[in-house]
């Protein structure tokens, strides 16, 4: 299952993404249904006013082709200008039009494009909170969420590009319609001569957006470093460990490596675009002799030649921007494509729908549980057999990376087994929801979450649906020890938990720790899972605690992870993982008899211990005193 997370957030993206290259017309088409959705009536204002100032620019050609017949006779005739100033008062009024539109239009595509930015940003989160957690895993899902941001920072500016596309096209067939009247020839021409820049610019396209795909991994790892040059709780350790020299080195290599890799896409993009021009301009000029040479061996009258000339320079203006727009709309294509396979990826890997859990587990089981971590090339857990017992603390115990942790985020319905199965109540959790599931269960994992936000919001975040209760926000923190230092903060629980913002202050890791301990009493769930509760705790605290379980933790279920094997001595059983493998369970008083692994590892740990604990004198002859 892990292996085909990582598939789909790689394989399958990188082909949507090139499918989507010969599908541009349809990626259009369905950016511009989300910007119907967000706001038909705008949507409606823009295409009019694009509608608008395209069909003006072939009424400036035709108007203005007989307001110049006007102004020959005129002068031919030797008649004041101001007998002609009537006629002339069109090509004023359909300039004047099509300036008011082509602003209007502007104003109402940034205002939407904010609206669309913010829609298409919202579903990428929903997307990412939505996706599995062994999804964050793997680089392919931080490179496709990456790719996804960029087709937001874009998808505007798409909508806008296709919009502005139409205006340019139906500029063009006017234009066009225009100098079909005047020399059929003519068109044929100035379409010719302005294929070399549409040529060039897709080329361009192709090979920015080859480029910036290239440089996503590496750009994630250059604002990382700089993150750590500038991160909060990174100072003490670049200051301690002298790292800024280093680090800026690093910062400053990744950023070289991206100003060259930009800098030669754009060395090439120029060079295309001189390419580009310049044919276009030579085939312009033939058209433009062409012309001259209808006027001068009297083919084509004076005025025709004139508006001939103008149309030539506004269609070929009109064409270019349309080819332009075109090469836009394919290169913002790439990247919105990008967003597309993202939003529609991460619901499959959602959470499948399954039937609600009702009630409490009466007896958790997992069965021949086997999982591997995507990319790894062994599995983290292998043939797990775990029983739990509502109303029962279990505790597992073993070294760093035996797989505690990892079983506990199966249990919670974090992750789902590769192999075996997890059954709650003799059901497989595999056929429920795990959205349901994991409102049964309270995690408080070692590395948990020191956010942002008030003290109280720091404990609400367990229950999000009751985070206003005042109330009983205080009685989970009295009951995890944190009331006492909360309530003495200036604002009491309103007071921000850190330093980075103002009227902020920050916790020990002791009271951090207390915080995170709140979290869970305030969830009210029936599973309690404790992932190194005391890691941070000085020893009486973590004695009254492990003295007070039973007691808080009242009439629920209890799954505790420690390395100290001292503190899980009462727990009704014990299972040591060893390697991703249950190698012992038991109760403290078996496991001790056993005389295996927990038996040696509780003695070197006790031993440990006591040697800490039993004063030592150190005698100017060299010899030790140890007190009993």
């Amino acid at each position: 299952m892990t292996e085909d997370l990582a598939d789909r957030f790689s394989r399958r993206g990188e082909a949507r993404s090139w499918r989507a290259v010969r599908r541009v017309p349809a990626i259009a088409g369905r950016s511009l249904g989300l910007a119907w959705r967000v706001s038909r009536a705008r949507l409606t204002a823009i295409a009019a006013l694009q509608l608008l100032a395209g069909l003006s620019a072939a009424g400036v050609v035709l108007a203005g082709r007989g307001a110049l017949g006007l102004i020959l006779r005129a002068v031919a005739g030797h008649r004041q200008l101001a007998s002609v100033v009537p006629q002339l008062l069109p090509v004023f009024v359909i300039g004047a039009v099509r300036q008011l539109a082509s602003s209007l239009q502007t104003n109402q595509s940034a205002l939407m494009g904010l609206r669309v930015s913010q829609t298409a940003d919202s579903a990428v989160l929903d997307a990412a909170v939505a996706a599995e957690l062994a999804a964050f895993e793997t680089p392919e899902f931080f490179n496709s969420l990456e790719r996804a941001d960029r087709g937001v920072d874009v998808i505007s500016s798409m909508i806008s590009g296709v919009l502005s596309l139409i205006a340019n096209l139906v500029s063009v067939v006017g234009v066009g319609v225009a100098l079909l009247v005047i020399n059929p020839v003519i068109l044929g021409f100035v379409g010719v001569a302005c294929l070399p820049v549409w040529w060039f610019q897709q080329r361009s396209s192709a090979d920015r957006y080859r480029t910036s795909m290239g440089l996503i991994q590496q750009d994630r790892q250059r604002r990382y470093v700089r993150s750590i040059l500038t991160g909060r709780n990174e100072a003490k350790e670049v200051r301690s460990f002298r790292l800024g020299v280093p680090l800026r080195g690093m910062y400053r290599s990744l950023y070289d490596e991206f100003v060259n890799q930009r800098r030669a896409v754009q060395i090439r993009s120029a060079v295309r675009e001189v390419a580009g021009n310049a044919t276009t301009g030579a085939l312009m000029g033939i058209v433009i002799a062409f012309v001259l040479e209808l006027v001068l061996s009297r083919r084509m009258n004076l005025a025709s030649g004139t508006a001939a000339l103008y149309g030539i320079q506004q269609l070929r203006g009109r064409v270019t921007s349309a080819l332009s727009g075109m090469s836009s709309v394919y290169e913002a294509s790439l990247y919105v494509a990008d967003y597309e396979t993202f939003t529609a990826i991460a619901p499959a890997s959602r959470e499948a729908g399954g039937s609600d859990v009702a009630q409490p587990f009466e007896r958790l089981i997992a069965n021949e549980v086997t999982f591997w971590y995507p990319g790894a090339d062994q599995p983290a857990l292998d043939r797990i057999n775990v029983t739990i017992e509502a109303g029962e603390v279990v505790a597992l115990v073993g070294e760093n990376g035996s797989g505690k942790t990892t079983l506990a985020k199966l249990l919670a319905a974090l992750y789902r087994p590769t192999a075996g199965r997890i059954t709650w109540d003799d059901v497989d959790t595999a056929g429920i929801d795990p959205v349901a599931l994991r409102d049964h269960v309270a995690p408080i994992f070692q590395d948990f979450v020191r956010y942002e936000l008030s003290g109280a919001h720091n404990i609400g975040v367990g229950r999000a649906d009751r985070m206003d209760d005042a109330e009983a926000i205080a009685a989970a923190a009295a009951a995890s020890g944190a009331h006492q230092f909360l309530a003495a903060l200036p604002d009491g629980y309103a007071t921000v938990l850190s330093k980075s913002l103002a009227a902020g202050t920050d916790l020990s890791v002791g009271q951090w720790q207390r915080v995170a301990l709140a979290r869970a009493f305030f969830r009210d769930a029936p599973f309690i899972i404790l992932d190194e509760p005391t890691a941070a705790l000085d020893p009486r605290a973590e004695h009254d605690l492990f003295a007070r379980i039973r007691e808080l933790y009242r009439d629920r279920t209890v799954l505790l992870i420690s390395h100290r094997f001292s503190s899980v001595r009462s727990a009704d059983r014990i299972y040591v993982l060893d390697r991703g493998h249950v190698v012992e369970h038991g109760t403290h008083g078996q496991l001790m008899a056993a005389d295996g692994i927990y038996a040696e590892l509780f003695t070197l740990q006790a031993a440990a211990y006591l040697d800490l604990a039993t004063p030592v004198t150190h005698h100017a002859s060299g010899e030790t005193e140890v007190h009993s």
